[in-house]
């Protein structure tokens, strides 16, 4: 049966010419959401009951000696200390007014208090030393050590009645009204007027500021030398603070009442000096009782009846319904039978998507194009005029006609692609890799369904798709990609003329045959797709392994999509040619993915010995005199230094056996003595791979299986790597020149000259001998004549 074609619409830039009205693109993968709620929020609730139940918190951390865990110290309205426990809040015992210690401190303290009456504390903080700041409904401050060990008492200067306490990086701060009163650590008491009365305040042992809630939706951020007072943006009620970090705080609006189950929001903002207040996120918890917030680390926390609750990004009410129109989607057929469309998508609960389609044969004319409304996350979320030279289709509507829509009806929800005869595998079944989700390169598994609807819009050879999307004010639909399919294979086409007779008993005919026709089609793309799975060129990914499992192969983990299908591709020629310099060389040449020369070691000996007699001389390029290793030297090859680490064993297990070997006798020395067995030896059955590709641990690794399972099994390799900038031409000259990063070439050396770069040592001419002039070494000439 003919396959129809289709015209596709996905991708980030497509879905930006649609027309958008309350929904947004998202990327990786791009896909269409609806929109944030454009209806305000309204007021936040009435600060006054909250103010009634606002107590403090402190985070106290785990001296450096013991191995606990820190906890968090709360004090509510009635002025009892808590500590949170795994099962809550748990009551400490109540603290009492000790007399002062006899020793000043380093603060200007007024007469030492020696009431021991019960302690009614009204807020607390911690300085950067871990010291707890206490202060009473009487004004007073007492200083406790981590341990809860008092450590002084006593009434700031001028016996002020503060409302709430709080230590910063360089001092402590105690507001009164609308003023605050702040003394620097080993300083003085220092009084600063505010614009308002404080109606919260906030600061961290670990940062320099101290900021004031001042009516009016105001911050009075307080620096050692500095204040500045700034506005609060996009909250009206603002009732709580909770310093977060060097420059950054977090502000509170309250929504119902005290430990209700509605969300309380926070927004974070950064002080900037020039911008003042910038948003920079919003957070939200439920439950949250008014009594405290407190830092942890990075995170935040919030009190609660029962315990604590750890704040949240704040994502705003969705939209509930919104509309994207499609450019044209073009056939290029005049009364084209458009056939059906799919959506790939994803549903969650409670949502749909409904689709419309219209189509003609003509576009409108230019002058009544209208300009796509941008998505809603995009700013300014009004529609630019089409430029005259724009190459986009226009949409469907204009201003003046909106045209005829034709509803598709029910969509069919289907499996992920399910009209495509291949599609990914991660996308049709999730992984099996149990880290897939932790690597950065994990596919994502987008989409999750397909919607399959039979497009019942008159013939034209133009299409226009209306997408409206439902959702809840957390849910929303994703729609990734649209494709939309022409002509349509009719099974009218196959039965009798009969069947045709009627135009409207035909249509209803060929619509009711379009149900089973749908399934005859993809059946049969399947079948046609079959073929490629035995074509390493165009088998699906996740089917590499199955092809190969036929000519006995099995790929490397390591190795990318693309050299397995060249594998796969050669393998046959590679069997063939297994153990052979040319069968290694291509198959290096295929793992690396650039060229690969093999230099086997027999070719870098010398061919003749060099003569020096009457009737000629001839020292080649390849002359050596003597061995390079010693008698008794220690040989750099790697399969000798293994003979001599066998040999030295061997003989330290007979010592310690006390000699008693067996058989009797010495152990022979596995390393020929004789200088020509060695020098014949140290060329036999090697050779050296060159490599022209930068190194790395896991191409290396590859590199060495690769060539251990293909290799003679006697034979012993040497890699070397040539990065950019190298050549192997006319300006190296392989076994005289050092290549790479290791020596695998040693150079040849005439007294003081290193051969192998721009030195020539003579040349067989039998009539002549050596040249006069030729050059010796680098820096030296010297003039040769009669050898003999």
């Amino acid at each position: 049966m003919r396959q129809p074609s289709f015209a596709h619409l996905t991708g980030y830039d497509m879905w930006r010419r649609c027309d958008h009205h309350a929904t947004r693109i998202s990327e990786s993968p791009a896909r269409i959401l609806l929109g944030p709620n454009s209806k305000p929020q309204g007021e936040g609730a009435d600060p006054a009951p909250w103010s009634l139940v606002r107590g403090a918190a402190i985070r106290i951390d785990c001296p450096p000696d013991l191995c606990a865990d820190g906890t968090v110290m709360l004090v509510d309205p009635s002025g009892r200390l808590f500590t949170l426990a795994s099962t809550g809040w748990v009551s400490l015992p109540t603290l009492a007014r000790m007399p002062a210690p006899l020793s000043e401190g380093p603060f200007d303290f007024a007469a030492p208090i020696t009431d021991s009456s019960p302690l009614a504390i009204r807020d607390l903080a911690r300085d950067p030393v871990g010291r707890i700041w206490l202060l009473d409904r009487t004004g007073r401050l007492l200083i406790l050590s981590p341990g809860l060990q008092l450590l002084d008492n006593f009434l700031p200067a001028g016996n002020v009645q503060g409302s709430s306490i709080v230590a910063c990086s360089w001092g402590v701060a105690v507001a009164e009204g609308r003023r605050l009163l702040v003394q620097p650590f080993g300083g003085l008491w220092q009084q600063i007027a505010l614009p308002g009365d404080v109606q919260a305040l906030a600061a961290d042992p670990e940062t320099d500021l101290i900021i004031a809630l001042l009516p009016g939706a105001r911050l009075a951020i307080l620096r050692r030398d500095t204040l500045v007072v700034l506005a609060i943006p996009e909250l009206l009620r603002p009732a709580f603070l909770l310093v977060t970090g060097d420059g950054h705080v977090l502000i509170g609006e309250p929504r119902g009442v005290p430990g209700s189950p509605v969300e309380t929001r926070f927004i974070l903002c950064r002080i900037d000096p020039a911008d003042g207040l910038v948003e920079e996120g919003a957070l939200a918890v439920r439950g949250f009782d008014g009594r405290a917030l407190w830092r942890d680390g990075h995170a935040l926390y919030a009190s609660t009846a029962t315990g604590a609750r750890r704040l949240y990004p704040d994502q705003a009410p969705g939209a509930t319904e919104g509309m994207v129109e499609t450019f044209a989607l073009d056939s290029n057929i005049f009364a084209c039978a458009w056939h059906r469309v799919f959506l790939d998508v994803c549903l969650p609960a409670a949502t749909r998507i409904e689709v419309e389609a219209r189509t003609s044969d003509d576009l409108p004319p230019r002058i009544l194009w209208r300009a796509p409304h941008p998505p809603a996350d995009i700013a300014g979320g009004t529609a630019v005029p089409i430029p005259s030279d724009d190459p986009w289709p226009p949409l469907g509507s204009t201003d003046n006609d909106p045209g005829i829509w034709h509803p598709i009806g029910t969509l069919d929800l289907r499996s992920a692609m399910a009209d495509i005869p291949d599609p990914p595998a991660h996308i049709v079944r999730p992984s099996g890799d149990e880290l897939a989700a932790a690597r950065s390169d994990a596919p994502t598994r987008w989409p999750q369904a397909t919607l399959e609807g039979l497009i019942k819009a008159p013939p034209g050879r133009y299409l226009w798709l209306r997408l409206r999307l439902f959702g809840t004010e957390r849910r929303s639909p994703a729609i990734f990609a649209v494709r939309a399919t022409h002509q349509r294979p009719s099974l009218l086409d196959l039965l009798p003329a009969y069947w045709r007779a009627d135009p409207l008993a035909a249509d209803a005919t060929d619509r009711a045959l379009a149900l089973f026709e749908g399934n005859y089609t993809e059946l049969d793309a399947r079948i046609t797709a079959l073929r490629h799975c035995a074509d390493p060129r165009l088998v699906p990914p996740e089917a590499l392994d199955w092809l190969a499992s036929h000519v006995a192969l099995a790929f490397d983990q390591r190795i990318d999509e693309a050299v397995r299908r060249q594998l796969l591709a050669e393998t046959t020629w590679l069997y063939r040619r297994r153990g052979t310099m040319p069968g290694l060389t291509r198959l290096l040449e295929i793992l690396t993915g650039g060229p690969v020369q093999i230099i086997e070691g027999f070719r870098l000996r010398r061919r003749s010995l060099p003569f020096i007699g009457a009737d000629g001389n001839a020292i080649g390029a390849a002359f050596q005199i003597g061995d390079e290793d010693g008698a008794m030297a220690t040989p750099d090859d790697a399969a000798d230094q293994a003979l001599l680490a066998s040999h030295l064993a061997l003989q330290l297990r007979r010592t310690a056996a006390g000699n008693a070997a067996c058989p009797a006798g010495d152990i022979p020395f596995p390393i020929e003595s004789d200088p020509l067995a060695r020098f014949v030896r140290r060329f036999a059955h090697r050779f050296t791979v060159i490599l022209s590709r930068h190194r790395n641990d896991v191409l290396a690794a590859v590199i060495e299986d690769a060539i251990a399972a293909s290799k003679p099994a006697h034979t012993i390799h040497r890699l070397c790597w040539i990065d950019a900038g190298y050549r192997l031409d006319r300006a190296s000259m392989v076994g005289l020149t050092r290549l790479g990063a290791v020596s695998c070439f040693e150079p040849g050396v005439l007294g003081t000259a290193v051969l192998g770069r721009t030195e020539t040592l003579g040349r067989h001419q039998t009539e002549f001998g050596i040249r006069p002039g030729t050059r010796i070494g680098q820096a030296q000439r010297e003039t040769i004549g009669d050898l003999a």
